[in-house]
């Protein structure tokens, strides 16, 4: 019997479009992402092959949660259809037993649903074969991963979710039980990631998870480049056994299913009567009716319909739980929300309205989908609406009045979820709640951009009249469409459904610069709103017309009744629509993406033929600027001096002037033999040309007015308050530049461009030397900078500020660098408070927000600290000022210029480091910025691999050797910083573009010179020591700071290294610089004994294993021999009075031999040990940290 029915079962679903329809929408988006770069799904992919294993796991692991709702479409429908087809007492009285019945019904739907997945192999396989992909994105079709996937990760997870939702609709025997179930599985797995994200135990975390996501995240989360291409998933370990654990569950939950089914169906408690039967009649008397069909009439129906509707689904429980679960997600979103290197921030108010967005959009957009459709058929279904649509009510009195309805409820959400905020900020002890910015950022917006979405979903659930059809289409029409734009390149707003600028607030400066073409695109979509309402009245079902022909032909009748409402609505669109356009197409530009390639493309092809050719470098440069920061208006002058530093006459110059921020440029006595305004290219003819040794002095003007508004801000630096550009935006760079190239290679071999190497191979050749890494033809500078601004701002540029002055009700700034320095700087202005301090000669300042001077001490501190240890290990400071200057958080990062270190107010400024066990990020970064003032700013690199491991990786290190000074060596707060550091590098090897290469010829890959090069050069300096690692950096200060060309490579500073490391630790410099090196080290056994003496004997095997990688990841085994930190730590004093200054103190920590294979060691401590380590302060870069630590078994 159970497989009669499960047969049955099948053959009802696949006698049914929908299994078809979902299997080939899978196949479709697999097809369409494997055949079609542009059709990326979850982003691009790199180096990993479109058919990889790596990328048919992401696929099904991603589809099998994504498609909660397809697996509660076919799952609940099986489990209620005889209670909804009235069949249930007859398919009961059948000789059928429970077990028959619910295995029958739940596996035959199980099966079903996750048929449609297959769609995905379908579509890889079959997008593989098609002969315009291009063979090098594509790898051999591994049947063993898709079945891995699909047998894997696929069916346990719909197993788990059909069992729950079969289980509600079996027992609640509700369709709107089974969604709302479903909605709870979706959000009750966002928590619990969230939570077991923030689990120090990642394997208990991974276990937890009922969908396998966190397992798989990590046995994958170090996979290169080569893993992802060839690995099958490990069928052992923690990945099985959370398989097998909800498997488990699973099966649980259907036991507890069959345990609470009964074939009886459930009845209401009868009404008791009279024991007579007999009902009583009375005679009322019916009062007169007078009827009122009136505007004021019509107008009390629209508010009772309204209120009505509104009020039934507040009260509703269907509400209530999505509504309640989207807050839990929302205080779980906010209450884990970090910042950089896991440090918590404040909840000021713009984090906490952004983090509200990001949990409750996807609920807010459930209810959008569920209650349109529920209040467009809420009298259909229930078959009143004859009874309603004979009442004297306007045609449009029913479908405004719901719609208010709607609107009303997105209110009440908006507001609730707001004032969750407020509350979750008083309960942080953040009491600056500003309710207006909760009012203008979150409310108002999302009760206009949920509101158009609104009247969409009204209008296709009346055109499609089906209800749960209109659930799928508008699904649909909201994403499909996004896809098909971004596909064809299509960016406008005026295309994009719903589209406007985005708005970032700002605490410096408040609402920004998109404000205003936010507003008028709202507009122009609130007017296509409209028409869309308009299109709902004409089509709305009244009475028997449900007819397609019938339809047409009434809202044909309709349109001509009401065209003096539809043609100026109709004219309002089209009215804003050229407005938009004329502002966006005609005032401004919008450049797709498709265009920039093109127009890299052509300025390669073209121009490429100029590179290295000789030019002049900048020498001098006088600045004077104008800023109208009300009228976000900028005006500039420079003062240019460049010279020959070759030793051939110079007969042109060439200058690639910048976007953005218009440039012009004066030469006298020059030509300008050519000006091609698609890329900015110029070229000057010099007459004379220009003499080796000799000058030549012109006039660079650049102006930036803004014209009316744009499809997005293009200019983000100049602002109302907190205006922040660098020279490259004002100055055009001389020369032609490879920056300006493709880098993707797939891209270049599209359009027939030669590979690209990111860096110029590192070598030795003084003529390959020439130029640094940040600009070319420009070497150091003399900078001299006039500017002014409005009398309530203070404006910085680089340099000591000379004098200052006031004219005309603005106020003028004068400042010259002390030193002559790269050509890389900034200038800013906003409205400052400034925290002045004073180390010997150093003007130590920082320029910040009012609000925001929680952490400027700590600025303050980082900097002395900074200067005062870098002054005595690398030489002297060179600047007569250090400033942290604050600007918009429009971009999240601290940069570095000479004397001068910007900083985002969204890091640094709201860090909450109240608890001193995090790590003090504020601290780190300024040390980071300070160290580039001898990094980069002293010592630069040539333009080729290794250039930012002298800029980037020098500084990590400068930082932490502050921070050990700070903090102290070999604390949780260091041992934490390192462990992150080693983890983002390896979480990053999957995702390089190129190749990866040995930190010696870092090609500016962040991972590589930020990440691995903490490691390594902090390694470094705890085997060497700090005192002779100091001596290298130092010699290389003295050499190479500010020297002229030739410049300093990797090479130079390897050799420095070289002279005082000793040959025994000559590895370290191998390992670390040369190869890319991994260790797989693991504590295999820890056991102890207590000795007669009540000391402790403790034994340790040891696994010891060193692999050299190549560029894609790819390992063979290398030989070990090598030092490594073996730790026994000491069981922790516990209670109030208890001394724990040594708990973080091992009770042995000594440097052993770790060879290739098994080692094992034996060693005595004084006290009871808890847990063995190896490298506990993370020094070495291990492909597994979990397994470098075990408890101690004591016999």
């Amino acid at each position: 019997m159970i497989g009669r029915l499960f047969l049955k079962e099948l053959r009802h679903w696949f006698g049914q479009p929908m299994v078809y329809i979902f299997l080939l929408l899978f196949a479709l988006l697999a097809f369409g992402a494997t055949t079609w770069d542009k059709l990326q799904i979850g982003g691009p992919m790199a180096n990993v092959k479109v058919n990889a294993p790596y990328v048919v796991f992401n696929w099904y692991a991603t589809l099998a949660f994504l498609g909660l709702f397809m697996v509660t479409a076919f799952v609940n429908a099986a489990a209620i259809r005889d209670f909804v087809n009235n069949t249930a007492q007859i398919m009961f009285s059948t000789p059928i037993t429970k077990a028959q019945y619910l295995l029958g019904r739940f596996l035959g739907s199980t099966l079903v649903a996750s048929v449609p997945l297959l769609g995905v192999t379908l579509g890889v396989i079959v997008g593989s074969w098609m002969p315009w992909v291009d063979p090098e994105r594509l790898g051999a079709n591994d049947l063993l991963a898709h079945a891995q996937a699909y047998l894997f990760l696929t069916v346990p997870n719909i197993l788990f979710s059909a069992a729950i939702i079969f289980a509600v609709s079996v027992l609640m025997r509700s369709t709107a039980a089974a969604y709302i179930t479903t909605v709870v599985i979706l959000v009750g797995n966002g928590v619990a990631t969230t939570f077991m994200s923030e689990m120090d135990n990642r394997e208990l975390a991974a276990m937890l998870d009922p969908f396998g996501s966190s397992a798989f995240e990590l046995i994958t989360r170090y996979w290169t480049v080569d893993d992802k291409n060839t690995m099958l998933l490990p069928m052992h370990g923690v990945l099985l056994w959370n398989r097998l654990l909800w498997i488990a569950v699973s099966i649980g939950v259907f036991i507890f299913c069959y345990w609470r089914f009964s074939f009886t169906d459930r009845r209401a408690k009868a009404t008791p009567k009279e024991e007579n039967g007999a009902v009583a009649i009375t005679h009322v008397a019916l009062p007169a009716v007078t009827r009122a069909d009136g505007p004021a009439a019509q107008w009390r129906r629209f508010r009772r319909i309204a209120w009505s509707d509104f009020t039934g689904i507040l009260k509703g429980t269907a509400f209530m739980i999505v509504a309640g679960i989207g807050l839990i997600n929302m205080f779980f979103g906010l209450a884990f929300s970090t910042s950089l290197y896991e440090n918590e921030i404040h909840p000021v108010t713009y984090h906490v309205v952004d983090m509200i967005r990001g949990s409750f959009e996807l609920f807010t957009m459930i209810l959008i989908v569920f209650y349109s459709g529920l209040l467009v058929w809420k009298e259909r279904e229930p078959k009143f609406d004859e009874v309603v649509d004979a009442t004297p009510t306007a045609l449009g009195v029913p479908l405004l009045g719901k719609f208010a309805a709607l609107l009303m409820l997105l209110l009440v959400l908006l507001m609730g979820s707001a004032l969750g905020g407020m509350i979750f900020q008083l309960v942080k002890g953040y009491t600056r709640l500003e309710p207006g910015v909760y009012l203008g950022l979150y409310i108002l917006p999302g009760l206009v951009t949920y509101g158009i979405m609104a009247a969409l979903s009204f209008t296709v659930h009346v055109l499609v009249n089906n209800k749960y059809v209109g659930y799928g289409v508008f699904i649909a029409v909201i994403f499909l469409p996004g896809i098909l734009l971004s596909a064809l390149d299509i960016n406008s707003n005026l295309a994009s459904f719903n589209g406007a600028p985005g708005i970032m607030y700002s605490d410096m400066n408040s609402y920004g610069t998109a404000l205003t073409g936010w507003l008028w695109f709202k507009a122009y979509w609130w007017a296509f709103a409209l028409l869309l309402l308009l299109l709902s009245l004409f089509f709305w079902v009244r009475g028997k017309e449900g007819a397609g022909r019938q339809r047409w032909k009434l809202a044909a009748e309709r349109f001509r009744a009401n065209r003096g409402l539809a043609l100026p609505a109709l004219g309002l669109w089209v009215l804003l629509g050229a407005w938009n356009y004329y502002n966006t197409k005609v005032l401004n530009e919008v450049m797709s993406g498709d265009a920039q390639e093109e127009d890299a493309v052509y300025y390669e092809k073209t121009y490429k033929k100029y590179e290295g050719i000789e030019q002049p470098h900048y020498t001098d440069i006088r600045f004077t600027i104008d800023l109208v920061p009300a009228e976000r208006t900028l005006h500039c002058v420079a003062q240019v001096t460049v010279r020959n530093k070759g030793m051939q006459p110079i007969d042109s110059l060439h200058l690639l002037l910048g976007e953005g921020i218009e440039q012009e440029v004066e030469i006298p006595g020059a030509e300008k033999v050519l000006d091609d305004e698609r890329v900015k290219y110029r070229i000057y003819r010099l007459s004379p040309p220009l003499a080796p040794g000799a000058d030549l002095k012109f006039t660079v003007t650049a102006h930036y007015v803004p014209k009316g508004f744009e499809n997005d801000v293009r200019v983000m630096q100049v602002n109302h308050n907190g205006t922040f550009f660098n020279n490259m935006d004002i100055l055009p760079l001389i020369g032609y530049t490879a920056q300006a190239e493709l880098l993707d290679k797939m891209k270049r071999k599209k359009h027939d461009l030669p590979p690209k190497q990111r860096m110029q191979k590192l070598t030795d050749d003084p003529a390959k030397r020439m130029q640094q890494y940040l600009m070319h033809n420009s070497d150091w500078v003399n900078v001299s900078t006039v500017i002014s601004t409005t009398s309530d701002q203070v404006a910085i540029a680089p340099g000591s500020l000379k004098r200052t002055w006031e004219e005309n009700g603005r106020k003028y700034y004068e400042y010259v660098v002390d030193h002559p320095s790269m050509n890389f700087y900034s200038f800013m202005s906003a409205r400052y408070e400034v925290h002045r301090e004073k180390l010997g000669d150093v003007d130590v300042e920082v320029y910040y927000h009012a609000p925001h001077a929680e952490n400027v001490p700590r600025m303050a501190n980082s900097i002395r600290k900074s200067i005062a240890y870098y002054s005595r290990n690398f030489g002297p400071y060179r600047h007569k000022q250090a400033r942290i200057i604050e600007f918009p958080r429009y971009q999240s990062f601290a940069q570095a210029f000479p004397g001068t270190m910007p900083y985002s107010e969204g890091i640094g400024f709201i860090a909450d480091l109240s608890d001193t066990n995090d790590i003090d990020m504020t601290f780190y970064v300024v040390a980071h910025e300070m160290g580039h003032q001898w990094w980069a700013h002293q010592v630069m690199g040539a333009d080729m691999q290794g250039s930012t491991l002298l800029s980037e990786s020098m500084s990590q290190y400068s930082a932490l050797m502050v921070m050990e000074k700070e903090f102290g060596r070999g604390t949780e707060r260091m041992r934490k910083f390192l462990k992150l550091e080693s983890d983002r590098y390896q979480r990053s090897r999957g995702t390089e573009q190129l190749k990866e290469v040995p930190l010696m010829e870092v090609e500016n890959q962040g991972y590589i010179h930020y990440n691995k090069g903490s490691v390594i050069l902090y390694c470094l300096r705890d085997f060497v020591g700090e005192d002779s690692l100091n001596k290298a950096f130092r010699a290389l200060v003295d050499t190479f700071g500010y020297a002229e060309p030739p410049y300093p490579t990797a090479l130079d500073m390897y050799r420095e290294l070289d002279k005082v490391v000793p040959d025994s630790l000559d590895y370290l410099l191998v390992d670390g610089f040369k190869k890319i090196t991994l260790y797989n080290n693991r504590v295999e056994e820890a056991t102890a004994r207590m000795l007669p003496d009540s000391t402790y004997e403790v034994k340790l095997k040891l696994w010891g294993e060193k692999n050299y990688a190549d560029s894609l990841g790819r390992e063979t085994p290398a030989g070990m021999n090598d030092w490594m930190d073996v730790s026994i730590l000491r069981q922790p004093a516990v209670g109030r009075k208890a001394d724990k200054s040594l708990n973080d103190v091992p009770l042995l920590h000594k440097r052993v031999r770790l060879k290739s294979g098994w080692n094992e060691f034996t060693f005595i401590v004084d006290r009871k040990p808890m847990r063995a380590e190896i490298d506990r302060d993370h020094l070495f870069i291990d492909r597994v940290m979990e397994d470098n630590g075990k408890k101690v078994e004591v016999e």
